[in-house]
């Protein structure tokens, strides 16, 4: 099976609701998942716990602001496709790839985005999830 095709699968079961995933959804995405840097000191149970309530997000241009400075953050995302960019003021901006996390910490106490995050290329794309299920 090429890449494309495990992509495609991929994004299949991405796009499904979390509640509509069967097992062998589930066990496409901890394949997929445990190839990204953001999943790799995670065990097979929390990977599992949360490729059954990823949701999939897809940002179609590039120069999009995905997230504005001071924005409250709500989920923990990680970039599965494309390069964004977090421009603070006065420091170095940031550039995130495929694998980079992004977001909240395993807590329930609000937090803010730091800078202004933008698309670099077109068709970014992202899994996200909750903070209460991530906390979970």
């Amino acid at each position: 099976m090429d890449s494309l095709t495990v992509r495609d699968r991929v994004r299949d079961c991405l796009e499904k609701e979390p509640t509509e995933r069967t097992e062998d959804d589930i066990e496409a995405l901890l394949e997929f998942t445990q190839h990204l840097k953001a999943f790799t000191n995670m065990t097979l149970a929390v990977r599992r716990a949360l490729c059954s309530v990823m949701v999939f997000a897809v940002v179609e241009k590039a120069g999009t602001i995905v997230m504005n400075d001071g924005e409250e953050l709500d989920s923990w995302s990680v970039l599965v496709n494309g390069c964004v960019e977090v421009v603070i003021p006065g420091e170095e901006n940031q550039t995130l790839t495929m694998g980079d996390a992004f977001g909240i910490l395993p807590t329930m106490d609000k937090l803010y985005h730091k800078g202004i995050m933008i698309t670099k290329c077109d068709d970014c794309q992202f899994v996200c999830i909750t903070q209460s299920d991530y906390y979970r």
